[in-house]
């Protein structure tokens, strides 16, 4: 089984959401998934790398907006690392897409 995961951000930047992928993806990983994560970059530079035994692409960021990066390169990267893939876990940043509003 292969993973996606996708974000906005990822070590060494800290955080919540950002720890839980780390942790998850790596749990699956010892499991047997073949789990990745996909974020953006914190700079203009797209860099694949591996964190705590997990393949992690950082796609180039071209600027942020209210805390929301904007990563064209990001779209194209979600393409190509989805087609192999069983299965794709997003965390929305804000929660009025998390389905929170209801609860």
């Amino acid at each position: 089984m292969n993973g996606l995961h996708l974000y906005k951000d990822f070590f060494p930047v800290l955080g919540g959401i950002k720890n839980h992928i780390g942790l998850l993806a790596k749990r699956l990983r010892a499991e047997g998934v073949e789990a990745q994560v996909l974020v953006t970059n914190t700079d203009t530079h797209t860099l694949h790398e591996t964190i705590a035994g997990v393949p992690v692409t950082k796609t180039g960021r071209q600027i942020t907006v209210s805390s929301a990066p904007i990563s064209l390169r990001f779209f194209s990267a979600v393409w190509r690392q989805s087609r192999p893939v069983d299965l794709i876990h997003h965390h929305p940043t804000t929660g009025r897409y998390t389905g929170m509003e209801e609860i």
